[in-house]
């Protein structure tokens, strides 16, 4: 494993034509783990939001499939092999960073004109910034950081 992980958090807008900048410090970290200019993105697994992470996640993820399932084939394993592997998008970023968000992503993740990009250690969530304010689990520490960074934009 790397000692390399996605720290901070950012708000970007989405453009004209749905594009959408990744933070300069989320491209270092995937370009150190040495995974060129390309990362994953999938639906969260509990949360309304996108969960996005290099290629080399994607061997952690398939041993904690295998952890967590024991080779036990039934609905709950297909649900999240499906859902880890089979709804997510390996999408290639520009020399400016920035990713062409598919309109499937931009549901699942109900992003709109802005996204709000939080570090969680080995991915980063990509959230609808009004849907991280107002979802119940949300600390109210990062959702007064979210409202700040809208405020900062003029985007409140």
């Amino acid at each position: 494993m790397t000692n390399d992980f996605f720290h901070g958090y950012a708000l970007n807008a989405v453009d004209a034509k749905n594009r959408l900048s990744i933070p300069a410090s989320y491209r270092e970290v995937i370009e150190r783990r040495g995974d060129g200019r390309a990362l994953i993105v999938s639906p969260h697994e509990r949360a309304p939001c996108l969960i996005a992470y290099d290629r080399g996640r994607s061997i952690r993820l398939q041993t904690q499939l295998e952890a967590r399932f024991d080779n036990q084939y039934d609905d709950a394993r297909d649900s999240f092999a499906r859902l880890s592997f089979g709804a997510s998008e390996q999408i290639p970023y520009d020399d400016n960073g920035r990713i062409i968000v598919s309109a499937m992503m931009r549901d699942f993740g109900e992003i709109d004109r802005f996204a709000f990009f939080l570090a969680a250690g080995d991915f980063f969530e990509i959230w609808n910034p009004q849907t991280l304010i107002e979802h119940p689990s949300t600390d109210a520490r990062v959702a007064k950081l979210v409202k700040r960074q809208l405020d900062a934009k003029g985007a409140a």
